[in-house]
């Protein structure tokens, strides 16, 4: 019974060792597992880390862009003339320095749409009345403008 016993104590001991051992080997598979993953992160990260110093540094060319854009229109309007006869420029506007004199754009307008006569017209913008001898900052005047220009009552100009 003793021998019994000491064969039961001794399969029992073998088991637990082979058990602990089976555990150690899994917890080894399981460390290396994460390991790898620690690595392939690890790489993701690195990649990652790349796009946003590209992203920074295309940010910073944007930005650069963006300075000489405003630089390039500072001190500039966008214009637009209409009128009876149509609008000038056809699509879109004109960009003009902001001190020169409103009757300079008008005239050039005027002339492109042919128009003959526009003794009595006046200028207004956004309802308002503008003054063409003065320049867009003397008017008040900056951004995208759109001038209505017209026969202060009613009639209109003569055409070629």
């Amino acid at each position: 019974m003793i021998f019994i016993l000491a064969l039961l104590g001794y399969s029992f001991i073998i088991k637990y060792f082979f058990m602990q051992f089976a555990n150690e080997n899994d917890k080894e598979m399981e460390i290396g597992k994460l390991a790898e993953e620690i690595q392939h992160e690890e790489g993701n990260l690195e990649g990652i880390q790349d796009e946003m110093v590209a992203a920074e540094e295309k940010l910073k060319e944007l930005s650069e862009e963006l300075k000489e854009v405003e630089e390039h229109h500072k001190d500039h309007v966008f214009v637009a003339l209409v009128t009876t006869s149509g609008s000038w420029p056809k699509q879109g506007f004109d960009r003009v320095p902001e001190d020169q004199p409103v009757k300079a754009f008008i005239a050039r307008a005027v002339a492109e749409l042919r128009i003959v006569d526009t003794k009595g017209w006046i200028a207004t913008v956004d309802g308002r009345e503008i003054d063409p001898e003065k320049n867009y900052k003397e008017n008040r005047l900056c951004g995208e403008v759109c001038i209505d220009y017209k026969p202060k009552h009613g009639g209109g100009g003569g055409y070629e």
